[in-house]
């Protein structure tokens, strides 16, 4: 029987797979350019050297045999290989950190946020001012503008910068966000130095996108309507604020709402249907067998993208467009699969950062499910079909999602049975059809666009419940892959056209008992405790655990803008037992109107009654509880004990914010943790007399700044292990040498989230102390205590 049923497996895989392999040699080259760009783009040097030995002799090899397709595959490597180099090494060098550098270039757009301003500037030439060196591989920067100098896209101007190298930050369950700023090209970021003064070289020309941006805001139009116009049409993705980022997010309908594939392909079809009816009134008898409205179509889709400014979805959707248009006005007549494997690898040779990008392969993954599932759209009911098809593809979509990034939006799937409909027949070829009428009759336009407005409300007023009903949420990593696995599977099973319903059946039960004997997630046993500090930059988040409960220590930084480091690490209504602020300063404190608003806290503690947590939550109307750390409170959870040891209750607060800090010590059965704010080396005076044996961890006083972790609290603590949470080249030179070098003296391993990522600290039943880091993926265990 198990063996019937593994032939019956196999046999139905093949089947299926045999319609991509067929008549498709691109495959292979496919495949072979890809695994050269993972070299050229994360390869040590030996293999890249070695990836070029492979090219070189099979390249000759081919040529000799006068292979076409070995030929076609070398081509495609080199090509890959060189591509993939290039963007690798187009990024800042080290010797040029925080130097003055004079580039020239245009301002190929401009970002607000929360009054900072910044742009995207194209480096056409770079040269260093104080030091020797070459910048000229630089493509790309990210500054910062002063309020003195006032842009405009298409611009051309002469600046004064200083950079850094592009660097992100790494937690768990989420994506290193440096991948987000190297795809677009960006080499490194920085700010706009008031000496030499910045100098416009040449005006910009007329901007499609900007005055039809300007249109849109004078339409008469709601403020939602001008951010979905703006989003939508122009491709300005910073029109949306953060609670409607949050809600797209809850709603799971974000790729419905910035120019992406989806809204290339929904341009298309709307060119296309346009230029159809156009051919039939001109040509009736001979309009179907018509070329030229499909590759117009096509152009148009491209010039779509185009104009919006779209960003790297849209243009992996206009690549991926190029064998269309070539197969329409040609004699070339490939199928689906050539179509589908020649987009692919058009898209790996012209970006090659797509390579990374998980949108490249869910959106490819996604038209390849809507290929395979080609015999259920011809035999299905027009309505059931499209249920089903967008079930199975929406199926897909959540479980790779639930996989890749922990979350899942438990109203996605009936969310986007409404909105996509919704936005692509009724809001889509209404807005696009105000920017095409903008110019000859903008009465028309507003018309348009008013009636957008006018039904986007109960679409929106429908996500908003939503969101209030069942907001996304994190599922456990493990959990999150056996479950998204499981899901997974469904959804190609479900897509199989040769597989009966009885075996369907069969797969379905097998992944869901597999699914249900991997979800249990690992935590601390009973007496012992995790602590996990996140990757927050120049600041400070701790989050500690133990066997069912959940605390923080510090909330992490608010940025001048206003942005929290604590929105990248976790989506909303997430459960706390209790938090502990340290200080007012807002490297530590800056999260506490999010966790207040977007969070559940049992209980706060802090060293003075902060403006922050003595105000009426604006939902309940009250604040929240919050005790005063003092020395001497003390309390157990699952065997392990808090202990404050500052401020001591019998003396005034210092006038100093940082030696108000709150002091933790958190006690397990085998691990010590000590966490110190940014109390300086008199306050670890203090606390000298409350050790009387080694600890395990010691977060690291101020960042490590050489005013605190002193000798004296060093040498009487032996802390096993010094994490530092400090930002990426930051002003203050955070950890300090002389900190450095006197954690060094006492033995202590040292750990730096700017370097690794966020640092998680597990204590073992036999003593020993178990480090995992984020970035460099790897488990350090050091001595027993």
């Amino acid at each position: 029987m198990r063996c019937h049923l593994s032939l019956r497996c196999v046999r139905v895989v093949l089947r299926t797979v045999r319609p991509m392999c067929r008549h498709v040699p691109l495959m292979p080259v496919t495949c072979a350019t890809a695994c050269c760009l993972w070299v050229a783009l994360l390869g040590p040097k030996w293999l890249w050297w070695g990836a070029w030995a492979i090219i070189v002799l099979n390249g000759g090899g081919w040529l000799w045999r006068r292979s076409v397709l070995g030929c076609l595959a070398t081509l495609c490597c080199v090509i890959a290989m060189l591509h993939g180099h290039h963007a690798r090494q187009a990024v800042l060098a080290d010797a040029l950190l925080n130097q003055p550098l004079r580039v020239e270039g245009k301002v190929l757009s401009l970002h607000d946020r929360g009054g900072l301003r910044s742009a995207l500037f194209g480096v056409e030439q770079c040269h260093p001012l104080a030091v020797a060196g070459g910048c000229m591989r630089l493509d790309r920067l990210q500054l910062s503008l002063p309020s003195t100098v006032t842009v405009a896209e298409g611009e051309r101007w002469q600046l004064a910068v200083r950079l850094r190298p592009p660097h992100g930050l790494a937690n768990p369950r989420q994506w290193d966000t440096v991948w987000r700023v190297r795809r677009q090209g960006i080499g490194g970021i920085g700010s706009v130095l008031p000496h030499p003064a910045p100098q416009r070289l040449s005006e910009a020309g007329w901007q499609p996108a900007a005055w039809l941006r300007r249109q849109i805001e004078t339409s008469g139009v709601s403020a939602s309507a001008q951010r979905w116009l703006k989003g939508m049409i122009v491709g300005d993705g910073s029109a949306f604020d953060d609670a409607d980022w949050q809600l797209f997010n809850d709603t799971g309908t974000t790729h419905l709402v910035v120019v992406s594939g989806s809204h290339i392909t929904l341009a298309v079809g709307f060119w296309a249907a346009l230029a159809r009816w156009g051919m039939r009134r001109v040509r009736p008898t001979r309009y179907r067998r018509a070329t030229a409205p499909r590759a117009g179509a096509a152009l148009a889709g491209i010039g779509y993208a185009v104009l919006a400014q779209g960003g790297a979805p849209a243009a992996r959707a206009c690549v991926a467009l190029l064998p269309w248009v070539l197969a329409f006005v040609s004699l070339w007549r490939p199928s689906r699969w050539q179509l589908w494997w020649l987009a692919l690898l058009a898209v790996l040779l012209i970006m090659p950062w797509s390579l990374l990008m998980p949108g490249v392969w869910l959106s490819f993954g996604a038209v390849a499910g809507l290929y395979v599932m080609h015999p259920h759209r011809q035999t299905a009911p027009s309505l059931w079909r499209l249920l089903y098809c967008h079930g199975a593809i929406t199926l897909l979509m959540e479980g790779a999602l639930l996989v890749m990034m922990e979350r899942w939006a438990p109203l996605a799937f009936p969310a986007n049975l409404i909105a996509i409909p919704w936005i692509s027949l009724v809001l889509m070829p209404l807005g696009m059809s105000g920017a095409l009428c903008a110019w000859p009759c903008p009465s028309v336009a507003h018309g348009c666009w008013w009636l957008f407005d006018r039904l986007l409300a109960p679409l929106c007023s429908l996500l908003n419940s939503a969101a209030q009903y069942c907001p996304s949420r994190l599922v456990d990593p493990e959990a999150a892959t056996a479950i998204g696995t499981a899901i997974m599977v469904v959804a190609v099973v479900s897509m199989l056209p040769c597989c009966t319903w009885r075996w369907r059946g069969i797969l379905l039960l097998g992944s869901a008992l597999l699914a249900l004997g991997r979800t249990s997630a690992p935590r601390p046993d009973e007496g012992m405790f995790e602590v996990t500090v996140l990757d927050v930059g120049q600041g400070q988040l701790v989050e500690l655990r133990t066997h069912r409960h959940r605390y923080l220590f510090d909330t992490g930084p608010q940025s001048r803008s206003g942005r929290r480091a604590i929105d990248e690490v976790w989506p909303a209504a997430q459960a706390f037992d209790g938090v502990i602020v340290s200080h007012g300063d807002l490297d530590h404190s800056g999260g506490i109107p999010a966790l207040r608003q977007y969070h559940h806290v049992g209980r706060w503690w802090a060293p003075w009654a902060m403006p922050a947590l003595t105000a009426g939550d604006a939902l309940q109307g009250r604040p929240p509880a919050l005790s005063l750390c003092r020395a001497g409170q003390s309390w157990v959870v699952d065997g392990v004990r808090f202990r404050f040891l500052w401020p001591r209750p019998d003396q005034p607060l210092s006038s100093s914010e940082n030696d108000r800090s709150c002091v933790l010590l958190v006690e397990g059965q085998v691990g010590r943790a000590l966490f110190t704010g940014d109390a300086s080396a008199q306050v670890e005076q203090w606390l000298l007399s409350a050790f009387d044996q080694p600890i395990s961890v010691w977060v690291a006083g101020h960042h490590g700044s050489h005013s605190s972790n002193s000798r004296a609290l060093l040498v009487r603590t032996r802390p096993a292990a010094m994490l530092y949470s400090t930002g990426y080249a930051n002003r203050y030179h955070h950890p300090a040498y002389q900190t450095v070098e006197r954690v060094r003296e006492v033995g202590a391993q040292q750990w730096n989230t700017a370097e690794t990522g966020a640092i998680t600290v597990r204590f073992l039943p036999e003593g020993n102390v178990s480090i995992d880091t984020q970035r460099r993926h790897q488990t350090v265990v050091i001595r027993r205590l």
